[in-house]
């Protein structure tokens, strides 16, 4: 079956009654569709819309509009919902609207994992059912963060994205700063020692010592590859950005390095040293190009395709190596 052949996924409709009125008073409203996938495999997508059936932008607030116009749009019969953008204002609080999205916690429609369960009990505030039935979101007051946070079927956001919204929902939005803290710095530390496991897993297959994971210029290939090269001629060659980059968010950012390195990995040899078949002068380049972009994520991103590449070294991968060319 084609991507396009897939069926298209029947979206809880949404109960506008229940909606938190305070969210319903802002113009941050935009209406959704759902489009085929991409490539086979994937998800169908959720594309936000504006009510004259332009497309909507969550980084765009030109593009979003009123409930109430929203409500009347999807009255027509053209989309399959309503969303809310998360714009990261702070308010008298101090605080911002804070969108928390516990996905496919929900077992055979019925039972909610315990994990999930927990989590909103310790956020304790507005709860609403997702769309496909299958999670849950959850909307509070809580302070900005420095960074998304995406792992172990948790995402945090609180701009440049937007909710779709059911209103199958309990409780009112609350401010939970201490308890959105306490849920980042759980789910950060599962993905840091995600990470670590899987490098030492790497260590223990591959048989580099621990001593070459905390050191990687040891090996003093790269680093000498590194000193024969110009060093503001590569920098020149390979620190570029456009005014389109520099206009993302730092989570739109992240998205375009991560998607490039990706391809890059896949496609090339960009991220192997000569030893292995690419060019240390174009491995220098893309490095610092990646360390000096401003990306909030920088390394994790760099750390994630240099592993993934196809003679990737676990020496040259890990944070360390990455911060040594900063």
């Amino acid at each position: 079956m084609s991507a396009n052949a897939q069926k298209k996924p029947t979206a809880i409709q949404p109960d506008f009654a229940k909606f938190p009125t305070e969210l319903t008073l802002l113009p941050n409203w935009v209406l959704w569709r759902y489009l085929p996938p991409k490539s086979s495999g994937a998800k169908w997508r959720k594309v936000p819309f504006q009510p004259n059936g332009k497309p909507a932008s969550t980084t765009d607030r030109a593009t979003w509009s009123r409930f109430e116009e929203c409500c009347a749009a999807y009255a027509q019969g053209a989309y399959d919902g309503v969303g809310f953008v998360f714009d990261g204002e702070i308010g008298a609080d101090g605080l911002c609207y804070c969108g928390v999205d516990l996905d496919s916690c929900i077992d055979n429609g019925k039972k909610v994992q315990s994990l999930a369960m927990s989590r909103i009990r310790l956020l304790n505030s507005y709860t609403e059912r997702s769309v496909s039935g299958t999670g849950f979101h959850c909307i509070v007051r809580a302070d900005p963060l420095d960074r998304i946070v995406k792992y172990d079927g948790v995402e945090i956001y609180i701009n440049a994205r937007y909710f779709t919204f059911t209103g199958c929902a309990l409780g009112e939005i609350k401010a939970a700063a201490a308890e959105v803290r306490a849920l980042v710095d759980e789910v950060r530390a599962k993905e840091a020692a995600a990470k670590q496991q899987h490098q030492l897993g790497r260590s223990g297959s591959d048989g580099v010592s621990s001593t070459d994971l905390t050191n990687p210029f040891n090996n003093a290939k790269p680093a000498q590859a590194f000193a024969e090269l110009d060093a503001r001629e590569c920098l020149s060659d390979g620190i570029k950005t456009t005014p389109w980059f520099e206009a993302l968010s730092p989570e739109q950012k992240d998205e375009v390095v991560d998607y490039a390195l990706g391809m890059i990995a896949k496609n090339t040899r960009l991220l192997e040293l000569e030893s292995d078949g690419g060019n240390n002068t174009e491995y220098f380049k893309l490095t610092v190009s990646v360390a000096r972009s401003g990306v909030p994520n920088a390394e994790d991103i760099f750390v994630k395709h240099a592993s993934s590449a196809e003679n990737a070294d676990l020496r040259r991968s890990t944070p360390t190596a990455f911060l040594a060319l900063q």
